[in-house]
């Protein structure tokens, strides 16, 4: 179980990987902060020698650049306005959140850290917050920070042993990944937003992890090992646990998925042609298709909300 632990930790850490003022332009006139995105799908991508943030149509057309440095820039997170995007960077020399404005404009250092790594940008349910990991304090524990970087601290509604947090739509309730004392390895647990009432909703069921809420709350998408299978598969169950189903079914590792805007399909990272690639499916695991299609790792998808 420790070896199986170790590498959904490999899985969830391979994919892995606020606030720019506006300036004053000519007259004293602010400029005009550029669209949201909506309803498009951002990732990372290494296809141009070195791992940037990318963003694509949900058919995989229009896959447009969003960074360029000689360094990793990975993991992307989209605010649920669609207008900020949190992710991970090297360009320091060492691992911090950074975000930017939704055109790849305005790129921030938000952590700062020194000696230590940050990883796995989360966008709290009302974009006022990013909850994200962090090895500042010896061992990874998830911390969480204002939008605009301010206020770091542990986050006090979980456990030193829980990563991966997703806040439900309506920030009632949490679910992440937890290794606990006690449990049978890596599980996903719910809770309260204050950190009250954890629940397991995987327990004696292998290893799990990269919990997803669907958009109205009543699903959880996950990754797990289990089944005899020697590889991660997508599995998808109701909020409560009950109805735990397996969507893919391949001689490969399949995570990472992310729901789009409506419920209705989820796209994921898969290296089942080779190389990682980004997929998208039904709901139900019906129609995969290949959106990326290139021989570059493509993999760290997140479905931006549509916005009004």
């Amino acid at each position: 179980m420790a070896e199986s632990g170790q590498r959904l930790a490999a899985v969830v850490l391979a994919g892995t990987l606020l606030s720019g003022g506006f300036g004053c332009g000519d007259g004293g006139t602010a400029p005009i902060p550029p669209p949201p995105l909506s309803n498009q799908i951002v990732f990372s991508s290494d296809r141009d020698g070195n791992e940037e943030i990318y963003v694509m149509d949900p058919d995989g057309s229009n896959q447009v650049r969003l960074t360029n440095n000689a360094v990793i820039d990975a993991t992307p997170a989209v605010s649920p306005d669609g207008s900020r995007i949190a992710f991970v960077s090297f360009r320091n020399g060492e691992y911090d959140i950074y975000a930017m404005n939704a055109d790849g404009t305005g790129q921030v250092n938000l952590t700062n850290s020194v000696g230590s790594e940050d990883f796995s940008p989360v966008w709290s349910f009302d974009g006022s917050q990013i909850a994200f990991s962090s090895n500042r304090q010896g061992s990874f524990q998830p911390y969480i920070m204002q939008a605009n970087g301010s206020n770091q601290a542990p986050f006090a509604a979980l456990a030193i042993s829980d990563l991966e947090p997703a806040w439900s739509a309506d920030g009632s309730r949490l679910s992440f990944t937890s290794n606990a004392p006690g449990l049978m390895g890596p599980s996903i647990l719910v809770s309260n937003a204050d950190g009250s009432g954890r629940v397991n909703l995987t327990p004696d069921l292998g290893t799990n992890g990269g919990p997803a809420w669907s958009p109205d709350g009543g699903r959880i998408a996950f990754v797990t090992l289990r089944d005899g299978t020697n590889f991660f598969e997508v599995y998808v169950m109701n909020a409560d646990g009950t109805a735990q189903t397996r969507l893919t079914n391949n001689v490969a590792d399949d995570y990472g998925e992310t729901w789009s805007p409506d419920g209705d399909r989820l796209a994921f990272c898969s290296d089942r042609t080779g190389d990682r690639e980004i997929f998208v499916m039904g709901a139900d695991g019906s129609n995969p298709t290949n959106l990326t299609s290139n021989p570059a790792s493509d993999c760290d998808a997140k479905w931006v909300p549509e916005q009004p």
